[in-house]
């Protein structure tokens, strides 16, 4: 690791079962989980243990922060460092490894006021990166938005706060449908090249009404006008569907757990095989034009108020003979979705199935129809369309964080 100015800190951190960190081959941390579960304290605390009063005082992970020795770095000297993890017995793993740098003040966890620390990184956080940690990760017991970054390219200060930021909510432009694709006055032209101008009102099985500029209506075989108009005809009559979503699910089957989580409510993980079906709901219209099916999956927070875009995917259709108006697209992969409680008073907290919208979109960009489960969906659809899928987002369709654990959701210890 290297900083581009000299630096003196210390690492806090927390290993279940163990955290060990070297710097330039000398040991300046070591955290285990306690040795009344575990022998690994009991076998390592006289390699290593800390000289600070506040070490094993605050909440970290799912048990108390051990603070190390302090580290002196000149700017741009790097020294080496080695960090080990290690598991023991199975189980509920974590760990977490933050920086106190010296003179530094931080803001204080208001669960016990210890300090709220910047991970240790080599590399600034993407917001990507951000929301997995801090989904998992209870306010105020660390932060991804301040602190150094240990290379020698970044130059951030120590003190330098960079908040996740999430664009300004946008009251998105309704999508396109077929009433945007409304009738206008136009140049009509027969198959015996005689033109002549009108709105387009409705189609009565093989002829069209027309109206002039003085309101006079007549009707008009399909027949008998020129391919470009019987084209656009039919755009404005596309065919009407059933619309279903295709939805398969499998509970796991999960191994054997260790005895340390007989308390704990069982994980649940269900996997989920999306997909969209379509049947003619209409009569054949002559309609023989390509057709864009899109279909979102959300879930909902089980705990939180945000969701979650679990499945995405879309293909051209084109109605036919052979195909008989029908139309089947299923998803890529399977879509895992998780609950667990890490205690027996917390929440099941993680995701579960929430629902959809299909869109169908001619060829000029109008959708003809939608099927939605929550109106939200159809409205925001433009805002829909920028969410990344394993994302979470608002009623508005919004990028948002996601929901964060609650005092109730602490390991046992902690609370």
């Amino acid at each position: 690791m290297v900083y581009p100015e000299d630096i003196k800190f210390r690492f806090w951190g927390f290993g279940d079962d163990a955290l060990a960190v070297r710097v330039d081959g000398e040991l300046v941390l070591l955290s285990c989980f306690p040795q009344w579960v575990t022998d690994f304290k009991e076998h390592t605390e006289h390699l290593w243990q800390s000289s600070s009063a506040d070490s094993e005082k605050y909440p970290m992970a799912n048990h108390h922060s051990v603070v190390g020795d302090w580290i002196e770095l000149k700017a741009n000297e790097p020294k080496e460092i080695e960090i080990l993890l290690g598991e023991s017995h199975g189980g509920i793993f974590a760990a977490m490894l933050c920086v106190q740098v010296e003179g530094v003040e931080y803001d204080r966890n208001p669960h016990r006021n210890g300090p709220t620390l910047p991970f240790f990184k080599t590399e600034e956080f993407t917001k990507d990166m951000v929301e997995v940690i801090y989904n998992q990760l209870h306010p105020g017991e660390a932060t991804c938005e301040m602190g150094p970054v240990f290379n020698d390219f970044s130059h951030v200060s120590p003190t330098s706060r960079y908040p996740l930021v999430y664009d300004d909510p946008v009251e998105p432009a309704p999508p396109l449908t077929a009433e945007d694709h409304g009738p206008e006055m136009r140049t009509w032209t027969t198959v015996d090249n005689k033109q002549f101008e009108a709105i387009y009102k409705t189609r009565l099985g093989s002829t069209i009404v027309l109206e002039n500029s003085r309101r006079k209506q007549k009707q008009v075989p399909v027949s008998l006008l020129s391919p470009e108009d019987r084209e656009y005809v039919n755009l404005l009559n596309p065919p009407q569907f059933k619309i279903d979503l295709s939805k398969s699910s499998n509970q796991r089957t999960l191994p054997e757990t260790t005895p340390w989580l007989e308390t704990n409510r069982r994980l649940q993980i269900v996997d989920y095989q999306f997909g969209v079906r379509l049947k003619p709901a209409t009569a054949d219209l002559d309609y023989n034009y390509p057709l864009e099916v899109e279909y979102f999956v959300f879930g909902e927070e089980a705990t939180g108020d945000n969701y979650v875009l679990l499945d995405r995917k879309s293909d051209i259709f084109t109605p036919s003979p052979e195909n008989k108006g029908e139309f089947v697209m299923m998803g890529d992969q399977e879509v895992e979705m998780k609950l667990q409680a890490v205690n027996d008073e917390g929440s099941m907290r993680g995701v579960r199935y929430g629902g959809y919208l299909v869109t169908i979109t001619d060829k000029d960009g109008y959708i003809v129809q939608y099927k939605a489960t929550h109106e939200f969906l159809f409205k925001n659809l433009n805002n829909l369309r920028n969410v990344p899928v394993g994302k979470h987002f608002n009623e508005n369709c919004n990028r948002v964080m996601p929901d964060r654990p609650k005092d109730v959701d602490r390991f046992t210890i902690t609370l």
